[in-house]
């Protein structure tokens, strides 16, 4: 069900491979006289502005269990946060977004929901993907050089 341009967090891909894939694309298309371009993004702060609605919905969509909906629901429901200053403790806030860093859950869902994204683009560019880094590409066959 995941999209085989998505790279980040996934057993069997890594770093290396996204770049080893970038670079045979590039050197090919160079080889038969094209031209490569790239739009380098870098969706920052991606884990915190996940919408908890989203996460809840679209983990449910690849899943028809109901137990599995509701323990995902539950997992995300009345998260809480407290900051602590020094000696000092703010009070509990509530959490409405957000996947909880440095736990596979979070990464999990983090692929999840840039799934969609990865088919919807490679359908019209090539795309790079590891974790939040998401180079877009388009390869030109064929280009005229113009002198001015």
């Amino acid at each position: 069900m995941l999209s085989s341009h998505l790279s980040g967090f996934r057993k069997g891909y890594n770093c290396q491979s996204v770049l080893l894939r970038l670079f045979e694309n590039y050197n090919s298309n160079l080889d038969k006289g094209g031209l490569s371009g790239a739009l380098l993004t870098d969706l920052s702060k991606a884990f915190d502005s996940l919408s908890y609605k989203l996460i809840i919905s679209r983990l449910c969509a690849y899943s028809s269990n109901e137990n599995a909906c509701t323990l995902i629901a539950n997992y995300f429901i009345n998260r809480k946060q407290l900051v602590n200053i020094g000696d000092s403790r703010i009070k509990w806030l509530n959490l409405n977004r957000g996947a909880p860093q440095s736990s596979l859950m979070g990464t999990f869902i983090y692929n999840v929901l840039s799934n969609n994204l990865l088919y919807l683009i490679s359908n019209l560019y090539e795309i790079y993907n590891y974790a939040d880094d998401n180079p877009i590409c388009v390869h030109v066959k064929k280009y005229k050089r113009y002198c001015i």
